[in-house]
Order: structure tokens, then C-alpha cells, then sequence
């Protein structure tokens, strides 16, 4: 179950509350932007995460074609707030993918069972040439993106 949440937050108003309770399946919890983004000057990604050592999880970045996308994984073993970076670079693509054309976010959970209740908040995209500066980002979890000033 996934929730905007007030009470748990590391910036703004809300996070993404996700509640796990996994015995034979991974979950998938899907954000989708309202047009598709080209992400082609993108170095890294990255959000502040609420762990709850729920093991791996991959982060699917969903390009425009049907079926196509890049992942990133990271093991959640800690409990906790902590910033997560994860480099473009790194990301593993599934059929054929274009940087260009980013349609939404999904999240794995792929170590069961898993239980335990995470939070995302911040999430930042930071440019190839200066990687300390966020270009854009979905701040509270919000539906809307919303630029870094």
C-alpha cells in the first residue's frame, strides 16, 4: 500500500509511504510523469529513502516504448533516513530504451519475504557536468515536477 504521508518526512510536507507485507511476490509501485521527459544530460538520480532493511530494490526508470526501461538496484539495509545516489551510468537497460523519451518511475522489492514500511521523499535528477546540483525534482512526492531554483 502506498500512501502520501505527513508524519515521516526528511523535506516539505509529505513522503511516499509504502507498506510492505511480501511472502510470495515482489511488489511494483509506479510513479508516471505527465509527458514523457528526455533525461539524456542526466547524470544521477537521487531521493532520500526511509529504510527499513527490506533487502533489494530496483528502481525502473520507464521509458516511452511499451516494455522498455532502465534499472538501478540498492540494498535497503539499514533503519533509517539516508540519501541514496544512484548513477545513470550504472543503469542496466531492458529492450531498447531512450534516455530521451522517460515516462515514469516504478520500484521493486525483490527480497522476500519482506515487511516493513520505507518512505521516498526528494527525489532530485543532477546533471552529467556538475553532479552536486539538482535540475529538477518531485519534492514531497507530489504529482507535479517542480524545478530546483
Amino acid at each position: 500500500v502506498a500512501r502520501h504521508d505527513a508524519t515521516e518526512k526528511k523535506s516539505g510536507e509529505n513522503s511516499l509511504r509504502i507498506d510492505l507485507d511480501l511472502k510470495e511476490r515482489h511488489a511494483l509501485y509506479v510513479y508516471t510523469l505527465i509527458e514523457p521527459e528526455d533525461w539524456s544530460p542526466i547524470g544521477a538520480l537521487s531521493f532520500w529513502w526511509y529504510g527499513d532493511r527490506v533487502g533489494l530494490v530496483t528502481l525502473e526508470l520507464l521509458s516511452l516504448a511499451e516494455g522498455t526501461s532502465y534499472r538501478l538496484t540498492f540494498e535497503d539495509d539499514w533503519q533509517g533516513w539516508r540519501e541514496v545516489r544512484l548513477p545513470l551510468a550504472e543503469a542496466t537497460p531492458v529492450g531498447d530504451p531512450s534516455w530521451k523519451a522517460i515516462r515514469g518511475l516504478a520500484l521493486q522489492f525483490q527480497s522476500l519475504p519482506a515487511s516493513g514500511t520505507v518512505r521516498l521523499d526528494d527525489l532530485r535528477l543532477h546533471p552529467q557536468t556538475s553532479p552536486g546540483q539538482g535540475v529538477g525534482g518531485v519534492d514531497d512526492m507530489e504529482a507535479e515536477r517542480k524545478s530546483a531554483g
